[in-house]
């Protein structure tokens, strides 16, 4: 059954790539890019215009969640959003954990040009990402944030992306546990990617201004659960 189309207008860009696959296979490779690159440009202090600080300095630490977070669901992501990110389990392999640069965020849009403007006017203002190999299968987590005043839109995009990812695996979709706005799409049938036949299991969801991506590839079946796990576990340390 075809999943309702979201009534919100023109469809915007969704700020995750298209088909959001991004090279795992070539993680050593991407990790050169994440670690190294943009780190100035893309983390942005909310604040007047300074010049950029050393990159040696000291992380921000993050706010502190639970019984002691502020009520302000933004001052939890107001640090090291890496910090937010899932570990990656003992033993994975190829882990990947950073900053994603800008020009991957847009280069890997269909409409490169579309999606750099669909984040200049939502105010975008930085991506986390972590991958890791487990057995045949990549993981990959994406945190993408927005600057405050966006609150209307990232519920748009989160139902865009899931809209996009229910076309494609042509699956209706799970409710993300505990998120109460997001959505687990897996294919049930193996596609092309990259030359190879693999399966594909997304969740997207959003917390304050925060909107996640969980991705699992593989060339076995994924079950639903584990991403849905996986999923959950990410939104909970939002």
């Amino acid at each position: 059954m075809e999943p309702p189309r979201p009534d919100e207008g023109p469809r915007t860009a969704p700020v995750g790539p298209r088909r959001r696959t991004l090279p795992l296979l070539a993680g050593a490779a991407a990790l050169g890019v994440i670690a190294g690159a943009c780190v100035g440009y893309l983390i942005q202090a909310d604040r007047a215009p300074t010049p950029l600080a050393p990159l040696s300095q000291p992380v921000v630490p993050t706010a502190p969640r639970g019984d002691t977070a502020p009520a302000d669901p933004a001052a939890r992501t107001a640090g090291d959003l890496r910090e937010l990110l899932l570990p990656a389990p003992r033993g994975a392999r190829d882990t990947l954990r950073g900053w994603a640069p800008l020009h991957m965020n847009v280069s890997l849009a269909e409409v490169p040009s579309a999606r750099l403007k669909d984040l200049v006017d939502h105010d975008f203002r930085r991506m986390a990402v972590t991958a890791w190999r487990t057995g045949d299968r990549s993981i990959e987590i994406q945190l993408n944030q927005f600057r405050e005043g966006q609150e209307y839109y990232l519920p748009r995009l989160v139902d865009h992306q899931s809209y996009d990812s229910a076309q494609w695996t042509g699956t209706s979709g799970t409710a993300v546990p505990g998120s109460g706005n997001g959505m687990v799409h897996t294919t049930t049938a193996p596609q092309q990617i990259d030359g190879r036949l693999t399966y594909v299991s997304e969740a997207y969801a959003w917390r304050g201004d925060v909107a996640m991506l969980v991705q699992i590839l593989s060339p076995t079946p994924i079950r639903e659960q584990e991403i849905s796990e996986l999923a959950r576990r990410q939104v909970a340390r939002l």
